[in-house]
């Protein structure tokens, strides 16, 4: 019967994940499309005032995180609730004492992944911020082409990219080892 279950459970969650991916992608698309609509209502002195690639980055890649929170994070929490309740009921209708044992680690568990999260919040804030600096940096580079050959400065742009793309590295370095030890702690 388990056997049963399991291999249901596998052949329904493809048309799943294949329809919920397709309604994602369309919910994507129109979310860009309304924020490009955005931009095109803006003043010009919003443009004098806002880096290039910060906008960019919101278009695209906030775009992009958010479908990706829905596509893996999100409904697989759904499933993973229905899962965890089906296994709290066994394992009370089991050996109510024994579960209560098991129950006592939860406590420094939820903690630990609730002071991890909120690093990881501020984590991939800074990722965000320093993916805006990058984008601007390169969108104002390839604009002023111009300006930055006629002045000779190619040397000092590519030394300011470098700096700009270690502190995206190290914050995206960052954002992953918290990541990983969520990951980590939550299969403990």
């Amino acid at each position: 019967m388990l056997a049963a279950v399991i291999v249901l459970e596998q052949a329904l969650s493809f048309p799943q994940m294949y329809w919920i991916q397709i309604a994602g992608a369309r919910g994507m698309a129109e979310l860009r499309r309304q924020l490009f609509s955005f931009l095109h209502t803006r003043s010009l002195s919003f443009f004098d005032r806002t880096p290039i690639g910060r906008l960019v980055t919101r278009v695209t890649n906030d775009v992009d995180a958010i479908g990706d929170m829905f596509a893996s994070g999100a409904l697989n929490a759904i499933g993973d609730m229905v899962r965890l309740v089906a296994v709290v009921a066994i394992m009370l209708a089991l050996d109510w004492r024994m579960s209560l044992f098991a129950f006592a680690v939860l406590p420094p568990v939820i903690w630990g992944v609730n002071w991890t999260r909120k690093r990881m919040r501020v984590a991939y804030r800074e990722v965000r911020a320093k993916t805006a600096r990058m984008n601007a940096f390169i969108n104002e580079q390839v604009s002023g082409i111009e300006v930055v050959q006629a002045y000779a400065r190619e040397r000092r742009s590519e030394e300011e990219f470098d700096d700009i793309n270690e502190a995206y590295r190290q914050s995206n370095l960052q954002a992953i080892f918290l990541e990983a030890a969520l990951d980590a702690a939550s299969r403990w």
